[in-house]
């Protein structure tokens, strides 16, 4: 794993819960902590000046964080690379996956 760059910004935007099951509504629960989790929609402005883009942070919070948009980031941003193979060789899919312990409030 490794983090984003402390030049980066990565600004909360809007939150929804993670659902196991989206029929039932039921909520993915975190398995280190026992607290549900958050997709948080933030966006990252890369240090290098390249264009900002839209990104998923998971969260694990007792309740739904409450935050000002813009004005709210992550403690300890965490993004790691995914990929789920495909029966018979392949992948099917790949990317990458950003977490965070918490939401923190950010000046201006």
């Amino acid at each position: 794993m490794f983090r984003i760059h402390p030049d980066e910004e990565v600004r909360a935007l809007s939150v929804e819960p993670k659902l196991v099951n989206i029929q039932t509504g039921e909520q993915k629960i975190d398995r280190d902590t026992s607290l549900p989790l958050w997709t948080v929609t933030a966006l990252h402005q890369p240090s290098d000046g390249s264009r900002p883009k839209l990104v998923k942070v998971t969260v694990p919070s007792k309740s739904e964080p409450d935050f000002t948009p813009m004005f709210a980031g992550f403690d300890r941003l965490e993004v790691d690379e995914y990929s789920i193979k495909r029966d018979g060789g392949g992948l099917s899919n790949a990317g990458l996956w950003f977490r965070a312990a918490s939401l923190i409030e950010l000046e201006g």
